[in-house]
C-alpha cells in the first residue's frame, strides 16, 4: 500500500490515470477528480446518512448548532459533477465497549466544539453508523483534458 499527503485542489497525480477514487466520509474535489480519472473511471463516495452517529448526536443535542443532519446539499453537489450510477443507504448499529466509545468521543469531528465534560458518556452503549454510497462517472462537461 502506498499513500501520500497532498493538496486536494491540485492532486499530484497524472491526468486520466486513476480508474477509481474511493472517498469515505471526507471532503471531495469534484472539479479535480475528473482530471485524474480515466474515461472509464468512477468515484465511489460515502457520505454520512441522516442517522449516522444518531445516539451520539442525541446525547449532545443541546450543544449542537445543527440539531438535525441533512446530506441533501452534498448529494446535489455530487450530481452537479457526476452522473449517478448508484445511490444506496447502508446502516448498522453496534454495541460499544468502553474503549470503543472513548475512541469515538476523541475522534469524531461532531464533538470538536462540544463541552465533553458536561456529557454522561456512560449512557452511550451503542452507535449507529449510516452511510450513503454514491457511485458515479464524471459528467462529460467536467471531463477535462488536463490542467490549464
Amino acid at each position: 500500500m502506498k499513500w501520500f499527503i497532498a493538496d486536494l485542489t491540485q492532486l499530484p497525480i497524472k491526468d486520466h490515470s486513476i480508474d477509481c477514487i474511493l472517498n469515505l466520509f471526507t471532503p471531495a474535489n469534484y472539479k479535480e477528480f475528473p482530471r485524474i480519472l480515466t474515461e472509464r473511471g468512477y468515484l465511489l463516495k460515502v457520505i454520512p446518512g441522516e442517522n449516522h452517529l444518531i445516539q451520539l448526536r442525541e446525547l449532545v443535542k443541546d450543544q449542537l448548532i445543527h440539531k438535525n443532519y441533512s446530506n441533501e446539499n452534498t448529494v446535489t453537489y455530487f450530481e452537479k459533477y457526476f452522473s449517478p450510477i448508484l445511490h444506496k443507504k447502508v446502516t448498522a448499529t453496534y454495541q460499544l465497549r468502553p474503549e470503543d466509545r472513548d475512541a469515538v468521543i476523541h475522534m469524531s469531528p461532531l464533538l470538536f466544539h462540544v463541552e465533553k465534560d458536561a456529557v454522561r458518556w456512560e449512557d452511550l452503549k451503542e452507535l449507529t453508523i449510516e452511510g450513503e454510497i454514491l457511485l458515479g462517472k464524471p459528467l462529460k462537461q467536467t471531463f477535462k483534458k488536463g490542467r490549464k
